[in-house]
């Protein structure tokens, strides 16, 4: 049993992905068969790897930033609750 790997151009294109079946096929060895992201059409597509990874570091940003505004609700809330206290107690001068 042989396992092949495709991706990058090999996944690229319709006529690509037409060769990869041909030799999957070719030889009855060839019983797995892994794929990856597909490569660039052309110089204008993006390669589906870079923007997995894109999208991986916006969700890593938007993770931080929840966090962050977390954070500071909870300050917020801290300095509305002191104020309320401070505003129901008399100063002492």
């Amino acid at each position: 049993m042989n396992v092949i790997k495709f991706g990058g151009s090999s996944l690229a294109s319709g006529s690509q992905l037409k060769k990869v079946v041909q030799i999957v096929k070719a030889d009855a060895a060839r019983k797995i068969v892994v794929v990856s992201a597909p490569g660039k059409r052309s110089t204008e597509d993006e390669k589906v790897t870079d923007l997995l990874i894109g999208f991986g570091m916006k969700a890593l940003v938007g993770m931080i930033l929840a966090q962050y505004w977390v954070r500071l609700l909870r300050v917020q809330i801290r300095r509305l609750a002191l104020n309320e206290i401070m505003m129901n107690q008399p100063i002492d001068a």
